[in-house]
């Protein structure tokens, strides 16, 4: 029998109160819309971050991880492209959802993803220039009791990394389980191929959440939106090109 996770937090039970929640920290007409989220970023050997490689790094507080418990709040497809020359820092262009570029995007290069021609796989066989992402909210729980009182952040994957993170989610949408029904482990390995070394995320499924928690980790799950993982997305691109390079 799987061990249950109980609920022993007083959330707010509505939006509204979650409003009030905030007002009582200071936080006065604010939404969970208007909170920026702190990103986690997977240190490869060529992120160009002065941190440990093969690590989750925090660079808002400069705190990086071998291993991460965490419980995913929310999960949102989407695309970008990053800069032709690798020696520039950002990005050209991104979509929250894999049909139209973000709002925030100037000068998209086309309406829609469906159009544009960097989402198209090239001729010589190559995947798209812009690639598919997979933008997630969870809630990190190391040297927390409570997962309720875990630290939301924005964690973002791409290339080889969706393929895993896709088959830990999957295991619980097949049995009819929300994704924040169940705590994941994770952690990083090694991995090398004809372009070199890299670090792909381990995911490893820990305890079920009891109904109760679930219950509460829905309300804070609805009360994110798009516009969060954008604005934290934007935060993200704003510390890799104000960054030093190592």
């Amino acid at each position: 029998m799987e061990k249950l996770v109980k609920a022993t937090s007083n959330l707010p039970a509505t939006a509204k109160q979650q409003t009030v929640s905030l007002a009582q920290m200071g936080l006065e007409n604010w939404t969970v819309e208007d909170i920026v989220l702190p990103v986690i970023r997977i240190i490869q050997p060529t992120s160009g971050w002065d941190a440990p490689t093969g690590t989750f790094f925090d660079a808002q507080t400069g705190e990086s991880w071998k291993e991460l418990e965490v419980v995913f709040i929310k999960s949102n497809w989407g695309r970008v492209k990053f800069k032709d020359d690798i020696s520039e820092k950002g990005i050209d262009c991104k979509s929250l959802d894999r049909i139209t570029p973000s709002p925030s995007i100037a000068n998209p290069p086309a309406k829609n993803c469906e159009e544009c021609p960097f989402s198209q796989w090239r001729e010589d066989g190559k995947p798209p220039v812009c690639k598919e992402t997979l933008n997630n909210i969870v809630y990190v729980l190391n040297n927390t009791k409570n997962p309720l009182d875990g630290v939301p952040y924005l964690f973002s994957v791409h290339g080889v990394n969706i393929k895993p993170l896709k088959m830990a989610l999957s295991s619980l949408i097949v049995r009819s389980k929300p994704i924040y029904s169940r705590i994941f482990k994770l952690s990083l390995e090694l991995t090398k191929n004809e372009k070199g070394k890299f670090y792909v995320v381990k995911y490893t499924p820990d305890e079920f959440l009891s109904e109760e928690m679930i219950s509460e980790f829905a309300i804070i799950s609805s009360s994110y939106s798009k516009e969060t993982i954008d604005k934290s997305l934007a935060k993200a691109e704003e510390e890799w090109t104000s960054r030093e390079d190592k």
